[in-house]
Formats: structure tokens, C-alpha cells, sequence
């Protein structure tokens, strides 16, 4: 599936970035085009080893957008951020179903300190 969705960014993030002139606190909104990992796979005829998905809180969207190409096979390494719970258990329950659905494993990678943050990353992999 290909199409357009909104993007907003704070403003703050636009002027850095994009370099679109004084700062306020407000959100800077684009109409940008957007595809799903299956669409362009499809179209382009490739199929990736490992995914590196950092969409800030859009997990789940994504990786629906990507669910044919998950179940492949091909894939054998998803890498990801997700809010997460005191004891570093994803959030949202439909992100491990999804994974563990195609097929994966997921594990959560912990930080060096030990401290577990908000948002965490884990790792999946096909577990064949």
C-alpha cells in the first residue's frame, strides 16, 4: 500500500532540521508520501535479512505494513524500539503477537546500566 499521511514534528525539531525559520512551541505539519515495507518490496522485487525500525511510538503500524514480508522468511533479525512496562515487558501486546505470529523471538536488549527506561529496544529473530 502506498498513500499520503500527515507528519508532525515540533517545531523546534523543523527549524533544526529543516532550517524553516524561528522557533515557537507549536508542531509543524507535511503531507508526506509513505509505502508499506510489503508495497515496496513487492515493487521492487527485493526482500531484506534485518529490519532497524525506530518510528517513535508507530511500531505497530509499521510492522502491520510489513506482515508479508515478516512471515517470508526472509527476514531473520527485526531490531526495534518499544514503550515498555517497570520490568521491560512490551507495552503493546499486538507488537509480540505480531512478531511471534511471523514466526519470531523477541528479547529485550538491556542497557548497560541496568536502568530500564520508557522505551527500550529488543530484538527479534526467526527462531528456526
Amino acid at each position: 500500500m502506498s498513500g499520503r499521511r500527515r507528519l508532525s514534528v515540533p517545531a523546534i525539531l523543523a527549524r533544526v532540521v529543516l532550517a524553516l525559520g524561528p522557533t515557537v512551541r507549536r508542531w509543524v505539519r507535511y503531507e508526506v508520501d509513505v509505502q508499506t515495507l510489503d508495497y515496496f518490496c513487492q515493487q521492487a522485487n527485493r526482500l531484506p535479512t534485518v529490519l532497524k525500525i525506530d518510528v517513535e511510538g508507530w511500531e505497530y503500524p509499521a510492522l502491520c505494513g510489513a506482515e508479508q514480508t515478516l512471515g517470508g522468511g526472509s527476514v531473520r533479525l527485526v531490531v526495534f524500539e518499544s514503550e515498555c512496562g517497570a520490568t521491560g515487558q512490551i507495552l503493546d501486546p499486538r507488537i509480540s503477537q505480531l512478531l511471534e505470529d511471523c514466526g519470531f523471538v523477541i528479547r529485550h536488549v538491556p542497557r548497560s546500566s541496568g536502568v530500564i527506561k520508557p522505551t527500550e529496544n529488543y530484538q527479534a529473530y526467526l527462531g528456526n
